[in-house]
């Protein structure tokens, strides 16, 4: 990762550029996913999607900074233990959104947002970290694969409507 890129919370202050990499985020997943995933005006979220991200005590948004400007991100927060009793009572940090500035990729910065999520992870006494992601998205599968990350479920869908047609 180039020197000049610091790990970082977000603020507040950020939610523009937040939002600008959000729109990325979701643009890659209309071109994978076209099927589950539309194209919708801004903003990419609303003020109080991401103000509940950032004053979460169970979460955390952290950012890649490259001097002012905002490269990349990734949330995460506390989850578990299940309420069912089948499952052992783990808690886990769960990375819901992880992005870096196409301008930016292959550079390590995705690798040092996830370690600064392991480090917050592991202060708070959690068990791993687990994340969804689209089987259509092989750039990130391949990246968290690299990272260490291994399948731990397989959501699946048939299409009814599909069915419906036939």
């Amino acid at each position: 990762m180039s020197a000049s890129v610091r790990i970082r919370r977000a603020t507040l202050d950020d939610y523009d550029a937040l939002c600008r990499l959000f729109h990325q985020l979701d643009e890659h997943h209309v071109q994978a996913s076209p099927a589950h995933f539309q194209a919708f005006p801004p903003p990419a979220r609303p003020h109080d999607l991401l103000n509940a991200k950032l004053l979460n005590p169970d979460g955390a948004v952290f950012v890649a900074e490259a001097g002012e400007e905002l490269v990349g991100f990734l949330d995460v927060w506390k989850d578990g233990p299940s309420r069912a009793p089948m499952f052992k009572q783990v808690t886990f940090a769960h990375l819901e959104n992880m992005v870096v500035d196409a301008r930016y990729r292959r550079q390590g910065i995705a690798a040092a947002l996830l370690s600064e999520a392991r480090r917050w992870a592991a202060e708070r006494g959690l068990n791993s970290l687990q994340l969804k992601v689209y089987s259509a998205n092989t750039s990130a599968v391949s990246f968290y694969e690299k990272e260490g990350f291994v399948p731990l479920a397989l959501t699946m869908e048939l299409s009814i409507q599909e069915d419906l047609r036939a």
